[in-house]
């Protein structure tokens, strides 16, 4: 026993006074160790339900979810379904108040050619006059209706264009595909450069960033980040349906109030025909080098604090072509 007890109490190790410490001691201390391990393993178990709970109440989320992206995708079709039986309808009202002001433009000018008093119609030069203003405001009237209607089916056509693109922005999240941008990211972003793989990846149909962008973010060694994101979820998630869906006439202004940052499709007239200024705004795209005056005004400052955004709008991919992402590009000033 003294053996297995080596080294506690007066069964082996020093006690407080040089000798062996007694046995109890021993048992106390193992007796400790048991306690803390029952501990252990009660926290862990707690940890473990604690988990499972969670993990139950997040599949009841995700079910929810589920059905209400069901619901949301049989109103959408309801919707999508009654716009376009009224752009059917708008339309043949359109075509046949065309067709009505066409006839009454063709009757006022037959009344026009006969003049008043024509043999056998018995009407004077009042009946007349008053019967050709008639028709010219019947004429005013159906023009104007049609012109209604061709702005109703415009509206209609851009109502449906924004419902197609919802549509698809809600069946790629059901997919999973932003869950999977989020669920493979190692850590928040800590450059410029992290930033716009982000969002080259949580928007892959709206966004296609070129490796010139990639290059300036690199280069860029500024520290604030939170613009620099605002401003490309700003581009994907507001200039995009401006250009591709909606067709504003007023991309810049629209852009500007709906964002606050400011976006402005041209350059100059010296930056666009100076070579060296207009080279620093072309980079390569699809084999070719194309010029992007186009730029959004991330933040102010000067140096690495002035950030631009550089882009153009590929029609035929209904994409944003992000060209550079950084520094401000050199102009008369620098």
């Amino acid at each position: 026993m003294e053996q297995i007890l080596a080294g506690a109490g007066p069964f082996g190790g020093a006690g407080p006074s040089g000798g062996r410490a007694p046995a109890g001691t021993l048992m106390g201390r193992l007796s400790g160790r048991l306690r803390g391990g029952r501990e252990e393993e009660r926290a862990a178990r707690e940890r473990l339900a604690a988990l499972e709970r969670t993990a139950r109440a997040l599949e009841g989320s995700l079910a929810e979810e589920r059905r209400r992206l069901e619901e949301s995708e049989d109103d959408r079709r309801k919707a999508e379904a009654h716009l376009m039986a009224l752009l059917k309808e708008a339309r043949a009202d359109s075509a046949a108040a065309r067709r009505e002001a066409a006839d009454l433009k063709e009757k006022l000018k037959e009344a026009e050619a006969a003049g008043p008093g024509t043999a056998g119609e018995g009407r004077g030069p009042d009946e007349e006059r008053a019967r050709s203003e008639a028709l010219e405001a019947a004429v005013g009237r159906l023009e104007g209706e049609v012109s209604g209607r061709d702005d109703e089916i415009r509206r209609l056509k851009a109502r449906l264009a924004t419902l197609e693109a919802s549509r698809a922005r809600e069946q790629e999240a059901a997919r999973g595909e932003t869950s999977m941008v989020v669920s493979e990211m190692a850590s928040v972003p800590r450059t410029l450069d992290d930033v716009l793989t982000l969002a080259e990846r949580a928007w892959p149909e709206r966004l296609l960033v070129l490796g010139s962008a990639h290059d300036a973010a690199r280069a860029w060694s500024g520290r604030d980040l939170d613009r620099p994101w605002r401003a490309l979820c700003a581009v994907a998630e507001c200039l995009w349906p401006l250009h591709f869906v909606e067709g504003s006439a007023d991309e810049a202004g629209e852009f500007a109030s709906r964002t606050g940052f400011r976006f402005t499709p041209t350059e100059s007239f010296t930056v666009s025909t100076m070579p060296r200024l207009r080279e620093a705004r072309t980079f390569p795209w699809e084999g070719r080098r194309t010029y992007m005056p186009a730029h959004v005004a991330v933040t102010g400052g000067s140096g690495d604090s002035n950030i631009r955004m550089h882009l153009c709008f590929d029609e035929e991919g209904r994409r944003i072509v992000v060209g550079h992402l950084g520094r401000h590009l050199p102009n008369t000033l620098t």
